[in-house]
């Protein structure tokens, strides 16, 4: 039962967002088998990904009309719902004409297996150009974009992501809101033992490891401790902080006591949103 703790945790705290992707455990759905029990798709809004190659088959990667087929497919088979509530595409393909793709998606759309679209790490150029043909086909445009977006890498989002999302009305599901962990402070003083840049998924957090990024984590904490709350929290509302329209942070806790400590990050974030909105 150890797999289905997580989101059963999630659930019973409010979250209702459960965001993942076909290349998430290589495809072979653990995070997805262990939402049988408890998740209520009614309630939920659960969402996954296409685009990195599941194997050495050519056919099985990429933006393509077979892929994307497939791969919603499998998904549906994994999660043992009827539909997907977003479809992310995982990243922009060169190597598929953006039309082929949005062809697939609006099918997909059509037969009821997909509600909304979107896209991840697009660049504005890439997001205009899916407006533009979406338009122009008389099909559905993307209403998300999912960047990795936080203090210490703020360049995917401020510019041409931003002023694209905003002219076209798109959503911001941001991912590694507080950078790989960093922005919580566990890595002020080192490396931890048993932490994230410790595992598997250590080329996540490398390249938050400068000297330079480390010292600028180091003075959120200096900040966050002045103002009478923790870094996670502040790292969370200064990412929430002036957004307009739809805009989510999306975490992703590697331990029990991880999760626990990231949802009272969320409500402490919350408070100090609610603050500042009562203030203005």
């Amino acid at each position: 039962d150890k797999p289905r703790w997580p989101l059963r945790m999630a659930i019973e705290n409010g979250i209702n967002f459960i965001d993942v992707a076909d290349i998430y455990s290589v495809g072979s759905g653990k995070s997805c088998r262990a939402c049988d029990q408890g998740l209520q798709a009614q309630r939920s809004v659960i969402s996954t990904k296409a685009f990195w190659p599941m194997s050495s088959d050519v056919n099985d990667r990429g933006l393509s009309r077979k892929h994307i087929f497939e791969s919603v497919h499998k998904s549906l088979q994994r999660f043992d719902v009827d539909y997907i509530d977003i479809f992310f595409c995982h990243r922009y393909d060169p190597d598929t004409p953006t039309e082929e793709t949005l062809r697939a998606i609006s099918d997909l759309m059509q037969q009821g297996k997909i509600l909304y679209w979107g896209t991840s790490m697009w660049s504005g150029e890439n997001i205009t150009e899916a407006v533009t043909i979406a338009d122009r086909i008389n099909t559905y445009r993307p209403v998300t974009e999912q960047p990795v977006y936080n203090m210490l890498h703020r360049t995917q989002v401020e510019g041409a992501v931003q002023a694209a999302c905003e002219q076209y009305g798109i959503g911001l599901v941001v991912w590694s809101p507080l950078a790989q962990g960093v922005l919580t402070g566990k890595y002020n003083n080192g490396v931890p033992e048993n932490s994230r840049a410790t595992s598997k998924d250590g080329s996540f957090v490398s390249g938050y490891l400068a000297e330079e990024q480390i010292e600028r984590a180091r003075k959120v904490t200096v900040l966050a401790q002045e103002i009478g709350t923790t870094p996670a929290a502040l790292a969370l509302a200064w990412a929430r902080a002036g957004r307009r329209g739809w805009f989510s942070a999306g975490c992703c806790p590697r331990t029990l006591n991880t999760m626990s400590d990231q949802l009272l990050q969320a409500r402490k974030q919350l408070l100090m949103v609610e603050e500042r909105d009562t203030e203005m």
